[in-house]
C-alpha cells in the first residue's frame, strides 16, 4: 500500500502537513478569523463621516419599515435576522470546503492553514493560494514557508494569489514574482476578489522554480 497523498510529515518530525478535516472546523475558523481581522487593520480607510451617513441611513430605513409594517412586524423580523447570523456564526464548519484547505498540524493543534484550488478550465490549467495564515505564537518559525513550498510543489501549472505589500518580500523569496493585473485572465482576477483589495499586489509562480532563499521550518 503507498503513501497517503494527503498527509505526510514535515523536514521537521513534530509537525504534519496534511488535509483539513470537518473536526478541525473551529481551530480552522480561529485561524482565519486571524488573517480577517488583519486585513480589515490594513484596509480600514472608511472615515467617520461615511460611517455617520451608514448609520444615519439605516436608521431612517428601520424608521420606515416600522411605519410601512409596523413596529411588532419590524423587530419580530430583526430577531429572525439576528437568530440567523446566530446559527450561520455557531456552525461555521457547513460553509467551508475543507477539501481545499490544508493545515500544519502540532500534537492536534493547528499552528497554519492555506486553501489551494486548481482550475484546469483555463487552458494549460492554473491554481490560486489563500487564506496562508499562522498562528500568532508559531510566526517567524519558518512554518508559514514550509507551508507555502509544500503546497507550491503540488501544482505542475502557475500559482497566483493576492498578497499585502508587506509580504511581499517573504513570497518573494519563495519563487512568487509580481504580475501586472491585466497580464492575467479576468477568472483569476474575480476569483482572488483583486477588486476588493485595489492595494494588494497579484503574485506568480511559475512551475518547477527552487527555494534557495527561503528558511526552512526550526526543528523542534
Amino acid at each position: 500500500m503507498g503513501p497517503n497523498p494527503d498527509w505526510f510529515p514535515s523536514p521537521a518530525t513534530a509537525f504534519v502537513l496534511r488535509r483539513a478535516r470537518l473536526q478541525d472546523g473551529w481551530q480552522l475558523r480561529s485561524l482565519l478569523r486571524l488573517a480577517k481581522r488583519e486585513e480589515r487593520l490594513l484596509t480600514r480607510k472608511i472615515s467617520w463621516q461615511l460611517k455617520l451617513m451608514g448609520g444615519l441611513l439605516i436608521a431612517l430605513g428601520l424608521y420606515g419599515l416600522s411605519a410601512l409594517v409596523g413596529l411588532r412586524v419590524m423587530l419580530y423580523g430583526l430577531l429572525a435576522v439576528a437568530l440567523l447570523g446566530v446559527a450561520i456564526w455557531l456552525y461555521p464548519p457547513i460553509s467551508l470546503e475543507y477539501s481545499r484547505f490544508w493545515v500544519v498540524e502540532h500534537r492536534g493543534r493547528l499552528l497554519a492553514c492555506g486553501q489551494l484550488s486548481n482550475c484546469m478550465a483555463y487552458p494549460g490549467g492554473y491554481s490560486l493560494l489563500s487564506d496562508v495564515v499562522v498562528a500568532r505564537p508559531w510566526q517567524r518559525q519558518g512554518i508559514g514557508s514550509f507551508l507555502v513550498k509544500e503546497l507550491s510543489r503540488r501544482v505542475p501549472h502557475p500559482l497566483y494569489l493576492l498578497t499585502a505589500p508587506r509580504h511581499l518580500e517573504f513570497y518573494r523569496r519563495l519563487g512568487f514574482e509580481v504580475v501586472p493585473p491585466w497580464q492575467v485572465a479576468a477568472a483569476i482576477r474575480v476569483q482572488l476578489g483583486l477588486a476588493h483589495r485595489p492595494t494588494y499586489l497579484l503574485l506568480v509562480r511559475y512551475p518547477n522554480q527552487d527555494f534557495k532563499n527561503a528558511p526552512s521550518v526550526t526543528q523542534s
